[in-house]
Parts: structure tokens; sequence; C-alpha cells
């Protein structure tokens, strides 16, 4: 069951790395699909290279070594090498190849109105068709995770890791993406 969304910590100090792509290629690549060349991600702004690494795309991830062990034997992803410009080695994208179906942002919460945003709370969907320890909604670029992953990273202490419960995430959404999103 998944009950928890990853992400970076955005922890002070911490390497940004930019991998040059586009927009379709980064969606693809975080769903798992093969890249079309070698991967090579240049380093954005300078600091430690953290266990987690974020690569200037929604969702997208690069894992250092350890992580990358420390993840053995859950379902639901693949590891793509990444050379990083100036970096270590090692390091691998995070692809995710689990699915879980669409996110139902009529279940989120209202929590505040800006404008043409809305602020919302809340990421409730479909459960997978098949236990996965990864997965991707279809409607949104976010790594959802389940009990065993979490656990097993909050008990291998990486650095720059964040994992927020489900009902507890908050994000921005246009009105008009809503809109589009809830006449599907």
């Amino acid at each position: 069951m998944l009950q928890w969304e990853l992400s970076d910590a955005d922890e002070p100090g911490v390497a940004i790395l930019g991998l040059p792509m586009t927009g379709n290629g980064a969606r693809a690549l975080l769903r798992g699909a093969p890249p079309l060349a070698n991967l090579r991600a240049l380093v954005t702004r300078s600091g430690a290279f953290a266990d987690m690494l974020v690569l200037g795309w929604p969702g997208l991830y690069a894992l250092s070594p350890r992580m990358s062990s420390g993840m053995r034997e859950l379902a639901g992803f693949v590891l793509i090498p990444l050379a990083i410009d100036g970096g270590p080695d090692g390091y691998a994208v995070l692809g995710v190849t689990g699915g879980c179906g669409r996110v139902d942002y009529g279940k989120s919460v209202e929590v505040e109105r800006m404008d043409a945003f809305v602020l919302l709370r809340g990421l409730y969907g479909e459960e997978p068709k098949v236990e996965v320890d990864f997965a991707i909604p279809d409607n949104r670029e976010a790594v959802l995770i389940s009990s065993r992953t979490s656990s097993r990273l909050q008990t291998g202490a990486f650095s720059n890791v964040q994992l927020v419960p489900l009902d507890e995430v908050e994000f921005h959404m246009s009105l008009g993406m809503l809109s589009r999103d809830q006449e599907k």
C-alpha cells in the first residue's frame, strides 16, 4: 500500500544537478524508460553530494551508490546510470516503473486560493494493481512509496531525503488544470 511521497529535503549546502533534456524525455525517464543516450548531469549549484540529489525536473532524482544499494529487493523501480560532470561516480537516476492510476484531486482539501491557483492538501488515488514499493500516478510527477520503502529509507539514514504521508502532501495547482483533470 502506497502511503508516502518521496522528495528531496532541500537540505542547505547540498549540490543541485541539471539534466539537459526535454520535458517529454524527463517524464519518460521518471517512468523508467531507457534513455536514448548515456545520461550526463551538470552541477548547477555546488555543494555536498548527498544520497539524493535533484535533477531539475519534478520527481526526478539522482541516488548515491549507498542509497541505491539500500533499496535492493524493493519493487517498482529501475536505476539508470548517471555521469556527473565534476562529481563522484556511481550515481543513478531513479526511474519508477510502478503505476497507481490517477490522483483524484477532488478528494484533496483546498487550503488556500491565490488568484488562478489553489493550494491543495492530500494525494488520494487508486492503489496499484500489482504490489509495488514505488509508483507514479498517471496524472502527476510524484514518487509515491510503500511503508516498507519508507522504513528502509529511514533506517538507512540517507541524506537529503524527505518522506511525507500522502494525506499531508501540499501542492499548488492552477484552477484551469484542476478543472481539466476533473473532467477526465
